[in-house]
């Protein structure tokens, strides 16, 4: 072969070869050039043996680019080739396509849409993220890994492998056609990693946000981190709450944190004001927009009492995730941890030695609560599940949680 005709085989990465009498060609490349790319190459049609013959300077999808392909004959699962992961645009197969009628092969994974992952658990950490995730593990149409996966906001690892990951985490999850597979890590809304690989790769997945009082969910977090410490045998020293206020955080603990309005503003879902701006660039974070729908709730309807009420809401869930049959009521566990252990280090929040750090808690939520019902809300992309009782309850945000409640 010459080195002029090796470096147009080159140009023109050349991918999968299967059994089947075929050229597919991507791109405006002529009937000429595949002839002679194939007669360059020492091809013939009667060798029974085609190519994806795709140009460079392509953009694809890499969630149906990656998608695994299974030989039944060896049961070798093959990837695409990772030198050409940044040149080959996804092939737009046809059900009467050789490719689909091969015996050969299969796809696997596959799912009623081209989408990566149908629904991520996004938010809030200590919001009820893990009642989601019993009830969705529980849920005839969904599929959820018991574990959450938060490898997808990995800055260590190329979007590649990340997805690659995914999509082999995804496969062992039981599923059918019409199974929704989701995941969950509950930190991804505020670093915002994973979301934008999905947003790119997946964009008609569907995040889930759930959020508590503000004062209540630092306590929730703070006591959290302690258990972690000690259940993992984890070395390092415990600092005070009072400490961790702005961007001062200690194992992503801080006030900055339970301002819930600054991880959402990175959706782009609202029209940032300059002063919006200058925080999010003080905090190094995102400033751009995503295409991704977003259903928000508060923790304390996952455990109402009212029924009607409680119903109403898992209906809204259901809507959005579009799923066919009901959501049962949310267990009210996090078994995570088992029993959690009281350590000397835990807080009581209501203690007047944090008199100060609530009442810096209570004046943010004022904004928050602002930002979320003037705004965010109002965007196409946000679903509110049970909006009416979701508003009741972030009013509440205002109002000191450790102050005894007005008897009725």
């Amino acid at each position: 072969m010459s080195d002029d005709c090796a470096t147009k085989i080159i140009e023109n990465k050349i991918i999968y070869p299967t059994s089947v009498p075929y050229f597919l060609l991507v791109g405006n490349t002529t009937t000429k050039k595949i002839i002679s790319i194939a007669l360059c190459a020492g091809l013939v049609m009667n060798t029974m043996t085609f190519f994806f013959i795709l140009p460079r300077n392509h953009t694809y999808n890499l969630a149906i680019e990656n998608r695994l392909i299974r030989n039944k004959k060896d049961s070798n699962i093959r990837y695409r080739n990772e030198e050409a992961e940044n040149s080959h645009p996804y092939v737009d197969t046809k059900p009467n396509d050789p490719l689909y009628n091969n015996n050969d092969y299969e796809i696997q994974g596959e799912s009623n849409n081209d989408n990566i992952i149908d629904f991520f658990i996004a938010g809030f950490p200590k919001c009820g993220t893990t009642s989601l995730l019993y009830a969705f593990g529980k849920h005839n149409e969904t599929s959820i890994s018991a574990r959450e996966y938060c490898a997808i906001d990995s800055s260590s690892k190329t979007e590649s492998q990340i997805i690659s990951t995914l999509l082999e985490s995804l496969d062992n999850l039981p599923s059918s056609l019409k199974t929704k597979k989701g995941i969950k890590c509950p930190m991804s809304i505020r670093d915002m990693r994973g979301i934008k690989k999905i947003d790119t790769q997946s964009p008609g997945t569907k995040i889930i946000i759930g959020m508590r009082h503000p004062v209540l969910f630092f306590q929730s977090f703070y006591n959290y981190r302690v258990t972690e410490l000690h259940n993992k045998g984890l070395k390092g020293k415990v600092p005070p709450p009072d400490m961790l206020v702005g961007n001062k955080h200690w194992k992503r603990v801080s006030t900055d944190l339970a301002r819930y309005e600054l991880s959402l503003m990175q959706l782009g879902k609202t029209n940032l004001s300059s002063k919006n701006r200058k925080d999010l660039i003080q905090r190094k974070l995102d400033q751009g927009k995503t295409r991704l729908k977003v259903f928000i709730y508060n923790m304390q309807q996952l455990g109402d009492m009212n029924t009607e009420r409680a119903t109403r809401f898992r209906n809204d869930m259901q809507d959005f995730l579009g799923l066919s049959s009901s959501i049962d009521p949310f267990p009210k566990e996090n078994v995570g941890w088992g029993k959690i252990k009281k350590f000397k280090e835990h807080i009581d929040i209501c203690e007047e030695k944090f008199t100060l750090l609530r009442s810096l808690l209570l004046s943010q939520s004022k904004e928050t609560r602002r930002w979320i019902k003037d705004e965010f809300i109002g965007s196409e992309d946000v679903f509110v599940g049970g909006e009416t009782y979701f508003l009741e309850l972030m009013e509440e945000w205002d109002i000191d949680p450790c102050l005894p409640k007005p008897q009725n």
